[in-house]
């Protein structure tokens, strides 16, 4: 079949528009990790910028966990614990309050931590306390330790 020449140059730029458009489109918004195609690897973390938060970060990351950020408000109001769990395994939620300095110069929290598994909602680790941002790590990294929650190898 013979297309003719304006016809085809118009079905080449309707091709074309559609492939642009789509390229253009931003992509939804992901995890820095591949959270969806690893949900056994992430863990879930609430979306705050306070210190304790991003010390609690870097420790899980520097552990080889896959990190994806979370609206703890939004996902409370809507109960979307399902929908997470198809994206994390854990999350980690986490309430605190500068209260000082420790001797050290390294700022003090009273806090709440807790290590959520999505799925059925089991509290992994609880801890709560009043220390220094150091001491409050080592015991959210004992407590994984001691609960032996470690990064699966593979996505299952």
């Amino acid at each position: 079949m013979f297309l003719h020449k304006p016809f085809f140059a118009a079905l080449c730029l309707l091709c074309y528009g559609m492939l642009t458009a789509c390229a253009s489109t931003s992509p939804p918004m992901r995890a820095a990790t591949p959270a969806t195609l690893y949900p056994a690897q992430t863990i879930a973390v609430p979306a705050d910028n306070g210190m304790l938060a991003q010390s609690l970060r870097t420790s899980l990351t520097q552990h080889g966990w896959s990190l994806m950020q979370y609206d703890p408000a939004a996902l409370q109001g809507s109960r979307g614990y399902s929908g997470l769990a198809a994206q994390a395994r854990y999350r980690l939620t986490l309430s605190s309050e500068r209260i000082g300095d420790c001797r050290s110069g390294d700022a003090s929290f009273l806090y709440n931590i807790a290590l959520i598994e999505n799925n059925g909602g089991d509290v992994l680790i609880g801890l709560t306390g009043a220390n220094c941002r150091a001491t409050a790590i080592q015991r959210f990294e004992s407590a994984l330790e001691r609960k032996q929650l470690t990064r699966p190898a593979n996505g299952g």
